[in-house]
């Protein structure tokens, strides 16, 4: 809070295994998307830039900072290029990470309070970029000693080609040297963007660089490059400022130091990021701020296609706006919402409409607050879950003391909390939720004294919260929500979530990848070529155009495959080629795509490949020697390793004429395919017979159309076996009745085992035969 008093100034984040492709699942999920992406606030690519604040302290921690909130743990970088600044930090899942940037690195450029804002220049690269691979939400937030503000970033894929600016007027009292402007900042997203700036503000405004209320400058940005504007003197303001573009900008819009309304000390810096006019709806609920003793002031800002709109508090007409020229109560009004006590109220039009919502100095009722502005989300943007963190890390310098959020959600029967809205706060990592009833009490809140257009009865319910952290809200039906919060001398204020769906468009049909999946898992288009995806319909005044592609890199969702899609401009690409390769084939591997147009209308694609996993266990290969003519038989195992069904379509040899064969345990032939659940074990014969000598080899081979390996040797010696009697048994002459006995060697000296299946002996006299001293039985 600054103590800016009329005239008045003072001190203020081993087996043989082979694996093949198999089995590859394509799964078409609508409406199935992550918990972070869609078409919202959360994307994998940010350029903003941090409006010029008021640097009360010299020496203290005056810094511009960028908070980061990721479901996974992954790498941010946040970059600064044309300031020569990188860095890049890793996210803790479900936590925040703080980027400190120096004000001369955040900011384009530094203004003291006494001189003017530079006139309207290009900043060559020096846009705040930040990037991630998985979804973020991001922040920005102005941290100087005694005066701070925040605003809630929008991605690459949720910016637009035409707003509004809504930057309060400057008010430092006439005489008193102080020159606190109103301020916009343009980030170009893309390379060869023309900007169009078109003045409005009060009669009499005009920017620094002497741009008048009616005309206008046009302006050729690369990507990162940031154009300023600010008005040149006190009871100006560039509020109204119409911004057209060739391709999708950011804008950053605020004051240095803001007397809200004019002339209220204390003044404060306020900032807020614009939303595109093709969201904007027509009908918004307004809610007080905590503790404050009346109505907060909003300025209402006509979509500029729309002529003689009118506008209506609580569902009674309330003021026209004609919108004939971008000036105030042409373009624009600034309204307190009601006189008196503070309430809930229901704004609407009968076409589209911005709203700002502006905090009041704190001499204007006398509760200890301070000037801050956010955006309003119309109902037509409401989302069911939304994810929000407050503007600090976990042990972060300069923490906001108080953290507090408006929910805006439809009652109950009864007008109760109903059981499904529910809240969520971070402990060890996992989000743990309870209802919003159990946790803040079960009274309403403050009752809208109207139902909204959907027939629902809104309420609004104020929460504070336990502290720092990243937290979440969800509910069966849409509702908004806005935080907000202090500490001494200092305020913040945003919306925790923006739904950015084209309203322009009546456009319903999901985009439309082409594709088929080869059984390695690679995804080719029809063609054979490329994959593709299409925006639908064909009809350009209804299709939204692409916004987001994106791989969930959720562990669980997508691994082992490589993704890369072309670089497409939200809201104006059509149709866009992707590609899908699957990193390591012997691993399964699993892609979970996004394709997401501006409307919000999103198609998923599962690809799941699963890995042939095989092991093939013999017992043993080698028959060794073997009788020409006499079949021999051992078995072998296959094995599933995998955690999925394996369906087997090739189990053969390399060579079938060479004397092997492969049959079931029963001697059947195989049949062929065949499925083996996971980790299924199954065993087969292998049967080795010939006719012929000699050394015989082949391979066993196992796997699919797709991929297929011989992995296993079988090898036989067939041959003939050869007796040899090395030496007699002599008994020479013995007396009648003795017992004698001699010893005689038989030796098989052929290639193949012999098999003695019987014999003959002389009748009489009689001999026995004993072999390791056991009778044999004769023949």
């Amino acid at each position: 809070m600054k103590k800016f008093l009329l005239f008045l100034f003072t001190i203020f984040l081993s087996t043989q295994l082979l694996t093949f492709a198999q089995e590859v699942k394509v799964k078409n999920v609508e409406k199935d998307l992550p918990k972070l992406l869609g078409s919202s606030n959360a994307g994998n690519e940010f350029y903003f830039n941090f409006p010029p604040c008021y640097e009360e302290v010299a020496g203290a921690e005056n810094t511009t900072r960028v908070f980061v909130a990721s479901g996974v743990r992954q790498p941010i970088t946040v970059e600064v290029p044309g300031k020569g600044f990188s860095e890049t930090k890793m996210a803790i899942a479900n936590d925040v990470v703080e980027f400190k940037l120096p004000s001369a690195i955040g900011q384009a450029y530094s203004k003291p309070i006494a001189g003017k804002a530079p006139p309207e220049k290009i900043y060559g690269k020096c846009g705040v970029h930040v990037t991630s691979l998985a979804p973020i939400v991001v922040y920005g937030m102005t941290r100087f000693q005694y005066t701070s503000d925040g605003f809630l970033a929008v991605p690459v894929s949720g910016l637009g080609n035409d707003y509004v600016i809504a930057s309060w007027p400057q008010y430092t009292a006439a005489g008193g040297g102080l020159s606190l402007p109103g301020i916009s900042n343009i980030v170009a997203a893309y390379d060869d963007t023309e900007v169009t700036f078109i003045m409005g503000g009060v009669g009499g405004s005009r920017t620094t660089g002497g741009l008048k209320a009616g005309q206008s400058s046009k302006w050729n940005l690369n990507a990162g490059d940031v154009i300023c504007f600010a008005n040149d003197g006190d009871g100006q303001d560039i509020a109204g400022s119409r911004v057209v573009s060739t391709k999708p900008v950011a804008v950053i819009s605020g004051n240095q130091c803001a007397n809200v309304p004019a002339g209220v000390p204390w003044c404060d810096f306020t900032v807020e990021m614009e939303l595109p006019t093709e969201t904007w709806g027509k009908e918004y609920h307004v809610t007080p701020v905590v503790e404050r003793l009346y109505n907060p002031v909003i300025r209402i800002f006509a979509h500029p296609d729309y002529k003689n709109v009118k506008v209506y508090r609580d569902g009674k007409e309330w003021l026209i706006l004609p919108n004939n020229n971008r000036t105030e109560n042409q373009a624009f009004v600034e309204r307190r919402v009601y006189d008196g006590p503070p309430r809930s109220t229901i704004v609407s039009a009968n076409a589209p409409i911005y709203i700002m919502l502006y905090n009041t100095g704190q001499a204007d009722d006398n509760v200890s607050s301070d000037p801050f502005q956010y955006v309003l989300t119309p109902i037509e943007q409401y989302q069911k879950e939304i994810v929000f963190a407050t503007p600090n890390a976990k042990g972060g310098t300069l923490p906001f003391t108080r953290n507090f959020v408006n929910i805006v959600y439809a009652v109950g029967d009864g007008n109760v909390v109903p059981q499904d809205l529910e809240f969520a706060s971070v402990n060890n990592g996992a989000f743990e939720w309870r209802t919003v009833a159990s946790r803040f009490g079960s009274g309403p809140g403050q009752l809208f004294s109207i139902k909204s257009s959907n027939g629902e009865q809104y309420a609004m319910k104020r929460i504070q919260l336990p502290g720092d952290g990243v937290f979440r809200i969800r509910a069966k039906k849409p509702f908004a929500a806005y935080a907000y919060g202090f500490s001494d001398y200092d305020s913040y204020g945003f919306p925790t979530s923006v739904a950015l769906g084209n309203l322009s468009k009546k456009d319903s049909i999901n985009p439309n990848p082409e594709y088929k999946v080869l059984c390695d898992g690679s995804v080719v288009g029809p063609d054979g070529k490329s994959p593709i995806v299409t925006d639908l319909p064909n009809d350009a005044n209804v299709r939204s155009n692409l916004a987001i592609i994106y791989m969930d890199l959720d562990p669980d969702s997508s691994y082992n495959y490589d993704f890369k899609f072309d670089k497409i401009i939200a809201g104006q690409t059509v149709r866009a080629n992707w590609k899908l390769k699957v990193i390591d084939p012997l691993k399964d591997a699993r892609a979970k795509l996004y394709f997401i147009d501006k409307a919000g209308n999103d198609t998923s694609i599962t690809i799941q490949y699963n890995a042939f996993k095989v092991t093939l266990e013999t017992n043993p290969t080698d028959f060794g020697a073997v009788k020409v003519g006499q079949p021999v038989t051992k078995t072998f195992k296959a094995i599933n390793n995998s955690d999925f069904p394996a369906t087997v379509k090739r189990l053969e040899l390399k060579d079938s004429k060479v004397g092997f064969t492969i049959t079931e345990t029963n001697g059947t032939a195989i049949s062929l395919p065949f499925t083996m659940s996971p980790k299924e074990e199954k065993i087969f014969n292998v049967t080795f017979v010939s006719d012929k000598t000699g050394d015989f080899r082949d391979h066993i081979g196992i796997g699919d159309d797709c991929v297929f390996g011989y992995p296993v040797e079988v090898l036989a010696k067939p041959g003939e076996p050869i007796i040899l009697v090395e030496s007699d048994a002599i008994f020479g002459q013995m007396t009648v009745n003795d017992d004698a006995d001699r010893d005689f060697t038989v030796r098989n000296i052929g290639t193949a085992p012999l098999v003695v299946e019987g014999y003959t002996l002389p009748v009489n006299p009689e001999f026995t035969i004993y072999y390791n001293g056991t009778k044999l039985d004769g023949n």
